[in-house]
């Protein structure tokens, strides 16, 4: 349905190779649509999203442990290139996420295994926080002071 509705408001719609993956574009605009992420599932993705209210509008927003879990998931050796593209957003929200919690949840995957080794050997995290430590939530607007949300 998604598919349908952007196409019939002018996006060019591209399906990648990953299988659960699509974009949409139109006139520099780029949108992602994730219709099957790695690692969780859809009503899983919803029940755990924290409702926030962001210029004005209240949206579920997905926990960061879901975001890297299934990043990492779908790290593969076609996709592999994309590694270097996570180390910026571990390192800029490394204080809100529960490191372990992922960690344990993407454990049998190498590309993973090799993220945490890097994580490490960088400073950028340490794992001595026990999981399900849910830190607090700090949503960022370019224009706006920062919403802070305590976890459930």
């Amino acid at each position: 349905r998604a598919i349908g509705v952007l196409s019939s408001v002018g996006f060019r719609t591209t399906r990648r190779p990953e299988h659960w993956l699509f974009q949409a574009h139109r006139e520099g605009i780029k949108i992602d649509v994730i219709f099957r992420p790695i690692g969780v599932s859809v009503p899983e993705l919803f029940r755990g999203a924290d409702d926030l209210e962001v210029d004005g509008v209240c949206m579920s927003v997905a926990r960061l442990e879901d975001v890297f879990a299934w990043r990492l998931l779908a790290l593969s050796e076609d996709t592999l290139y994309r590694f270097e593209r996570h180390l910026p957003s571990a390192r800029a929200v490394r204080e809100q996420v529960d490191w372990a919690e992922v960690e344990e949840r993407t454990s049998h995957s190498p590309f993973a295994q090799s993220f945490f080794t890097l994580l490490r050997g960088l400073s950028i995290i340490a794992l001595d926080a026990p999981a399900g430590n849910r830190p607090t939530r700090h949503i960022h607007h370019p224009d706006r002071v920062s919403i802070v949300k305590q976890p459930r």
